[in-house]
């Protein structure tokens, strides 16, 4: 049976070295995926590496979140609401944390739009926003723009449809009294090296 940590692998074949190695490793716990889920490449130096932590006494951010998520009741202050914005690059493994804490502060707020995720390449999981166990009435769309003028609007609309999890949503472009802010939309040269 494959694996899309197999997928994964292959597609990284190319360009392999033992540099994807630390970060694909800390990507699949952000994801939550068991070791026994994980090729055989990255377990090896899964063993390795936390053998070395531990005869160091050393801890990373995924133990920093992991030991908060099992060891502390609540979240630092004891507060009453947790709101965690930008939620969509949140991870599985932070997301647990901050659901832990939830529970504990009796409301939990999570603030985001998952067609905006920037960071699913560290393990943000922006699909977890889409959580069905989570009733209609505990979920708001913005509807109304208050920073994306017109062309900017319709830009990154085009954009966004391109994307395998795109879920339209009514949102409309910005206005400046009863006029929409029409904007200004520009390319660049650049590449990403530069």
């Amino acid at each position: 049976e494959a694996r899309d940590d197999d997928d994964h692998e292959a597609a990284m074949a190319p360009a392999a070295s033992t540099r994807n190695i630390p970060p694909e490793y800390s990507r699949l716990r952000n994801l939550l995926k068991p070791l026994e889920h994980m090729t055989a490449t990255i377990r090896e130096f899964a063993l390795k590496y936390e053998a070395w932590k531990a005869d160091n006494d050393a801890l990373d951010w995924e133990d920093l979140i992991e030991h908060a998520a099992d060891d502390c009741l609540y979240a630092p202050g004891r507060p009453d609401v947790i709101a965690m914005d930008e939620a969509q690059d949140t991870s599985a493994l932070e997301l647990k944390l901050a659901t832990a804490w939830g529970q504990i502060a009796g409301t939990l707020i999570l603030v985001g739009d998952p067609q905006q995720a920037l960071y699913t390449w560290r393990g943000a999981a922006p699909h977890l926003l889409h959580d069905s166990s989570v009733p209609d009435d505990h979920r708001k769309v913005l509807s109304q723009s208050y920073r994306v003028p017109r062309r900017v609007h319709q830009a990154a609309t085009q954009w966004v449809r391109q994307l395998s999890d795109f879920v339209p949503v009514d949102y409309s472009p910005r206005k400046v009294g009863s006029e929409v802010a029409e904007g200004k939309v520009s390319h660049c040269g650049a590449m990403w090296a530069y």
